[in-house]
């Protein structure tokens, strides 16, 4: 009792302990000197620092692909673009916000980030089902075959193979970014969590991120 009186703080200093504690609890449990890795290889900041920075060049090359209106560009239906549009728009500021936050290691930033690739996950999974759809149904095979044909000397004949390669590497890919894009938003989410933790302070032999 009279160490309660000479220290009034102590009881919510221990609440919030407590409480922090019960957070971490939440989690999975890795041992201090076994961090959790991006990809198995990389630190999971370095890991977000990369992950921001290929987003950032990736948003560059669709914001040339648009300017300059490419063939890649124009085969594209219009809802596609549309989409393609928001994304670089809204994703293109939010990137550079999380590729700082995770090399600064500010916790608002790289939260604001996970947030964002948790939405745009989701959006870029249905986006790329949708993509995949309209290839099954012809749609994006004859607008690469209309587009094709404007380039001089090139035949219908030849239009239409290319078509049936590259529309079909195209929405495979699409697909499979969309779903390593998941990953990645896990590993956003436990960057955010260890430095979330790191800033309560370690209250154990063990980490949770």
């Amino acid at each position: 009792l009279g160490s309660l009186i000479t220290h009034p703080h102590s009881t919510s200093g221990t609440a919030q302990a407590a409480a922090a504690a019960a957070t971490m609890n939440s989690g999975r449990a890795v041992t201090a000197n076994r961090r959790e890795r991006c990809c198995f290889c990389f630190d999971l900041r370095y890991g977000v620092v990369t992950i921001a920075f290929l987003f950032i060049f990736a948003y560059c090359i669709s914001i040339g692909n648009m300017v300059s209106r490419t063939l890649a560009w124009e085969v594209k239906t219009k809802p596609w673009q549309n989409f393609e549009i928001f994304s670089v728009a809204v994703g293109l500021p939010l990137n550079i916000a999380g590729l700082y936050g995770a090399f600064k290691e500010k916790q608002k930033f790289v939260y604001a980030y996970f947030l964002f690739s948790a939405v745009y996950t989701s959006m870029s999974v249905i986006a790329s089902i949708a993509f995949l759809v309209q290839i099954g149904r012809g749609q994006v095979s004859k607008q690469f075959i209309e587009h094709c044909m404007n380039v001089p000397g090139q035949t219908y004949e030849t239009c239409k193979a290319t078509s049936k390669v590259t529309v079909g590497v195209t929405g495979t890919f699409q697909f499979f970014i969309s779903l390593v894009q998941i990953y990645w938003t896990y590993v956003v989410r436990r960057l955010y969590l260890q430095i979330l933790i790191k800033n309560a302070g370690n209250f154990s032999s063990y980490v949770q991120v």
